[in-house]
């Protein structure tokens, strides 16, 4: 029995070995260091994030984003981001020597370089319908863009690795490594989305897939290590509150850390990102299935060397 306790120990110790090889801690991750103006960043406004909780985790309900700058054309439709709109309400050409600017009509055309201002909308139309299932990107940012950036990276990173990289991060840790250098934003509960749309002329819509909530792993282990601050898990059983079970718990895990940690904060934002290298990828299978591996014959062998039936008996190095 003793035996079998200290080769589970080994196992133990060998399977935390691998995951903070394979964790990356360094400012390059966005699980560490999450940068807001990133291509592949959306921030959202509104709803909160204990209200996003209780709808795309609780209810699982699918949201929509609203875009509030709508490129509008000459039939009142929104015109897809690839596409020109129809009506320029200026002309300047680009032509050496030639400085003008005149009106066009809509069925005029333009054979030379020409930089154009397009009419916009606020409003509206029928093509794109609010309700309150939706979340509302902060104001500025370049919306299409970045949704067409999460989309085309979360389908090639399912394509290739199998795994998922799109997630909406709930709640953001302001942090920073040295009293004297500067704060660093890491999300904190990861809830992992699929995002699509029917068509280039209806709205983004996320929704949770079933990979699972959780915290980021990679944060708790880094603020474990070179701080001692324990990162604390999702209630077993987090029913509609869940996240603000968890805040009040990581507050105060925070406030008993000491003075060192007074500045630090809990920030209730959201965001969408992509979030998960491939191998961050491996870590998540690995936490995953970490019950299993104790019964895997492979990961034994890759951690006591047993060659019984070769040596009739047990090596471990």
């Amino acid at each position: 029995m003793a035996n079998i306790q200290n080769q589970k120990q080994q196992l133990d110790l060998k399977i935390d070995k691998w995951l903070e090889q394979l964790q990356d801690q360094s400012l390059r991750n966005p699980l560490i260091n999450l940068k807001l103006t990133s291509q592949s960043v959306l921030e959202l406004e509104s709803p909160t994030i204990l209200d996003l909780y209780k709808s795309v985790i609780w209810e699982e309900s699918r949201l929509k984003v609203r875009i509030e700058d709508l490129p509008i054309n000459s039939s009142g439709q929104i015109s897809d981001e690839n596409q020109i709109p129809l009506i320029p309400t200026k002309l300047t050409t680009t032509k050496p020597g030639i400085s003008t600017e005149s009106s066009l009509s809509p069925d005029k055309q333009v054979t030379e370089p020409t930089q154009h201002t397009f009419q916009t909308s606020h409003r509206n139309v029928d093509r794109v319908p609010y309700n309150a299932k939706e979340i509302v990107p902060v104001p500025g940012a370049k919306v299409l863009q970045v949704l067409r950036n999460l989309q085309s990276r979360s389908k090639s990173a399912t394509e290739e690795h199998g795994g998922q990289v799109l997630f909406l991060a709930l709640g953001l840790l302001s942090w920073k490594e040295t009293e004297d250098s500067p704060f660093l934003l890491a999300p904190l509960v990861l809830v992992p989305i699929s995002i699509s749309r029917e068509s280039v002329l209806k709205p983004y819509q996320i929704k949770m897939t079933d990979d699972g909530v959780s915290i980021n792993a990679t944060l708790r282990s880094k603020l474990e290590q070179n701080f001692a601050i324990k990162l604390p898990d999702l209630p077993e059983e987090p029913g509609e509150h869940g996240l603000e079970q968890y805040l009040h718990t990581l507050r105060k895990n925070l406030s008993q850390a000491g003075s060192r940690f007074a500045a630090w904060a809990i920030q209730e934002k959201a965001v969408l990102a992509i979030l998960n290298t491939p191998y961050q990828l491996m870590v998540n299978d690995i936490e995953t299935n970490r019950p299993l591996i104790d019964k895997t014959p492979i990961f034994q062998l890759l951690t006591r060397a047993c060659y019984e039936l070769l040596t009739g008996g047990c090596y471990t190095w």
